[in-house]
């Protein structure tokens, strides 16, 4: 599996992947006694693991946010961490820096969030790195991490795979599954993430970035494909939703976006067509996210269009320059940011509508006139 960190791309090998039911759980209480939950036992599922080639807690996050894609693109299961649907054990092992060798490994079983995973990674490195340098040596055991105290404390001593005694079971019989069955199953499978990423960058000229992060989360990806194939500037839609949209995101990946797909095509086109400025394009999404309109016919109702006539701006131009002389001074000084006193009057006597690139480059031109 293709993963993409802020390092860059990397392949996270999968090693074998086990089918298995799920078993009770205990629950450790504040007075040393110990629950049993069994509300989950018998539960199917199945065990991914993958090989050690994750070098970094954004890594493994990385690892795990892609492989909670592709089950819930698939639909076989709904990828939610907070109620037991996708689970973590993490293993770790550290090695000296420019050798090969993987140090002693450490298990810390059932971890249930991508930012528990990323901490708790951090701790025992942290933990294992500080006894290394005291001269102790890693035992192989099970911890669990303690997200109240960010540490990880034993559970149990760790076995190596031959000591789990693994053999064939006479009662259960082999499973065969043939050629036809397996391309029934995959003419079956939707377009997943990554063809979709690998669609937005060539097709919408979308950054790698930009393309993982709307692909991650199957609604986001609909409601972007829909709403990019109704608007001409697509980057902007994009930007739109990453940035003012993506409180709505759901980390579990259940992320709901209360607007039609088109309301939002044409916002981004009224901002990309420079019609309205962003303060603008934001109040307008903010009305959006409370009820549906036509964004177009509301800017025109409300004149909020951006202002980009010259010959309408320039009296307000001059009555700014003309208020503010010792902006004008400072500028011609070299205090550039003097400029931004000039601007904010323009802007303020247009309630916000003038074109700001337009203005700052008639003020320039007035005070080189002068």
């Amino acid at each position: 599996m293709d993963v993409s960190t802020e390092d860059g791309r990397s392949r996270i090998r999968v090693n074998r992947i086990h089918i298995e039911e799920d078993a009770g759980k205990l629950i450790h209480t504040d007075k040393g006694s110990s629950l049993v939950d069994m509300n989950r036992g018998g539960v199917p599922l199945i065990e991914i693991v993958s090989e050690p080639d994750i070098h970094s807690a954004d890594e493994a996050v990385a690892y795990l946010r892609k492989l909670r894609s592709l089950v819930r693109y698939t639909g076989i299961s709904d990828g939610r961490m907070n109620e037991g649907s996708l689970r973590c054990d993490v293993n770790l092992s550290i090695r000296e820096r420019g050798t090969e060798r993987l140090g002693t490994r450490v298990e810390m079983k059932n971890i249930n969030s991508f930012n528990y995973v990323a901490k708790a990674i951090e701790s025992e490195f942290a933990r294992q790195v500080s006894i290394l340098d005291e001269g102790g040596i890693i035992t192989q055991e099970t911890r669990r991490y303690d997200e109240k105290t960010d540490q990880t404390t034993v559970m149990r001593s760790k076995e190596d795979a031959a000591d789990y005694r693994y053999f064939p079971d006479p009662d259960l019989c082999r499973v065969e599954v043939s050629d036809a069955e397996i391309a029934e199953i995959r003419a079956s499978i939707p377009k997943m993430a990554e063809e979709r990423k690998e669609e937005y960058i060539e097709r919408f000229s979308l950054s790698d970035y930009e393309a993982e992060r709307l692909t991650e989360d199957k609604v986001v990806a609909d409601f972007f494909e829909t709403a990019a194939n109704e608007s001409r500037y697509p980057k902007v839609l994009s930007s739109l939703i990453m940035t003012e949209l993506s409180p709505l995101f759901d980390d579990e990946g259940d992320s709901v976006l209360p607007l039609e797909a088109l309301s939002l095509a044409k916002l981004a086109d009224l901002l990309g067509d420079e019609k309205i400025n962003s303060n603008t394009g934001k109040k307008v999404l903010r009305l959006l996210l409370e009820d549906d309109f036509d964004p177009e016919a509301y800017v025109r109702e409300e004149n909020l269009l951006q202002i980009t006539d010259r010959e309408e701006l320039l009296e307000i131009v001059e009555s700014a320059l003309a208020a503010n002389r010792k902006a004008v001074e400072d500028y011609r000084k070299g205090k550039e940011t003097a400029i931004k006193a000039i601007i904010g009057r323009v802007m303020k006597e247009t309630s916000g509508r003038a074109y700001p690139l337009l203005v700052e480059e008639m003020i320039l031109e007035k005070i080189s006139e002068n």
